[in-house]
Protein backbone atom coordinates (compact mmCIF):
# COMPACT_ATOMS: atom_id res chain seq x y z
CA UNK A 1 0.00 0.00 0.00
CA UNK A 2 3.03 2.60 0.85
CA UNK A 3 4.47 1.84 -2.85
CA UNK A 4 0.93 2.63 -4.51
CA UNK A 5 0.51 5.77 -2.16
CA UNK A 6 4.19 6.55 -2.99
CA UNK A 7 3.94 5.73 -6.96
CA UNK A 8 0.56 8.09 -7.07
CA UNK A 9 2.79 10.99 -5.24
CA UNK A 10 6.10 10.52 -8.31
CA UNK A 11 3.35 10.35 -10.91
CA UNK A 12 1.51 13.40 -9.86
CA UNK A 13 4.70 15.22 -9.46
CA UNK A 14 6.48 14.10 -13.13
CA UNK A 15 3.08 15.43 -14.46
CA UNK A 16 2.88 18.96 -12.17
CA UNK A 17 6.03 19.81 -14.06
CA UNK A 18 6.17 20.92 -17.31
CA UNK A 19 8.08 19.29 -20.30
CA UNK A 20 10.67 21.55 -22.24
CA UNK A 21 9.40 23.76 -24.62
CA UNK A 22 10.46 23.32 -28.10
CA UNK A 23 11.97 26.60 -28.32
CA UNK A 24 14.22 26.11 -25.21
CA UNK A 25 15.72 22.78 -26.52
CA UNK A 26 16.29 24.57 -30.05
CA UNK A 27 18.04 27.93 -27.79
CA UNK A 28 19.93 25.02 -25.77
CA UNK A 29 20.83 24.02 -29.00
CA UNK A 30 22.19 26.33 -30.87
CA UNK A 31 23.74 27.76 -27.64
CA UNK A 32 25.79 24.34 -27.74
CA UNK A 33 26.75 24.58 -31.55
CA UNK A 34 27.98 28.69 -31.10
CA UNK A 35 30.10 27.10 -27.57
CA UNK A 36 31.41 23.94 -29.91
CA UNK A 37 32.27 26.49 -32.59
CA UNK A 38 34.12 29.09 -30.58
CA UNK A 39 35.78 25.94 -28.69
CA UNK A 40 37.06 24.68 -32.19
CA UNK A 41 38.74 27.91 -33.28
CA UNK A 42 40.17 28.51 -29.87
CA UNK A 43 41.58 25.22 -29.99
CA UNK A 44 43.16 25.96 -33.82
CA UNK A 45 44.54 28.82 -32.57
CA UNK A 46 46.11 27.64 -29.46
CA UNK A 47 47.70 24.56 -30.91
CA UNK A 48 49.08 26.60 -33.82
CA UNK A 49 50.48 29.06 -31.53
CA UNK A 50 52.21 26.14 -29.65
CA UNK A 51 53.27 24.74 -32.74
CA UNK A 52 54.26 27.70 -34.45
CA UNK A 53 51.70 26.64 -37.68
CA UNK A 54 49.01 28.51 -39.01
CA UNK A 55 46.55 26.08 -37.95
CA UNK A 56 43.61 28.33 -38.04
CA UNK A 57 44.59 29.63 -41.68
CA UNK A 58 44.71 26.33 -43.29
CA UNK A 59 41.60 25.59 -41.61
CA UNK A 60 40.12 28.76 -43.23
CA UNK A 61 41.89 27.89 -46.97
CA UNK A 62 40.75 24.07 -46.25
CA UNK A 63 37.19 25.31 -46.31
CA UNK A 64 37.18 27.44 -48.92
CA UNK A 65 37.84 24.25 -51.17
CA UNK A 66 34.62 22.14 -52.65
CA UNK A 67 35.60 19.02 -50.49
CA UNK A 68 36.10 21.68 -47.52
CA UNK A 69 32.46 22.84 -47.74
CA UNK A 70 31.03 19.61 -48.44
CA UNK A 71 32.78 18.42 -45.14
CA UNK A 72 31.65 20.89 -43.34
CA UNK A 73 28.28 20.58 -43.79
CA UNK A 74 28.56 16.92 -43.32
CA UNK A 75 29.82 17.82 -39.88
CA UNK A 76 27.05 20.00 -39.94
CA UNK A 77 24.44 17.84 -40.48
CA UNK A 78 25.80 15.41 -37.87
CA UNK A 79 25.53 17.45 -35.15
CA UNK A 80 22.21 18.36 -36.24
CA UNK A 81 21.35 14.95 -36.11
CA UNK A 82 23.24 13.99 -32.40
CA UNK A 83 21.25 17.04 -31.36
CA UNK A 84 17.99 15.77 -32.64
CA UNK A 85 18.58 12.56 -31.22
CA UNK A 86 19.28 13.76 -27.72
CA UNK A 87 16.19 15.26 -27.71
CA UNK A 88 13.89 12.60 -29.00
CA UNK A 89 15.54 10.55 -26.02
CA UNK A 90 14.70 13.14 -23.65
CA UNK A 91 10.62 12.88 -24.67
CA UNK A 92 10.95 8.67 -24.86
CA UNK A 93 11.73 8.81 -21.13
CA UNK A 94 9.17 10.98 -20.12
Amino acid sequence: MAQDTHQAESDTRNASQSPESEATMITRSLLRIALALVGFILLLFALGQAFGLDLLGMFAEFTQTWTGQWLLVAVFALLLIVLSMRGWSRQRTR
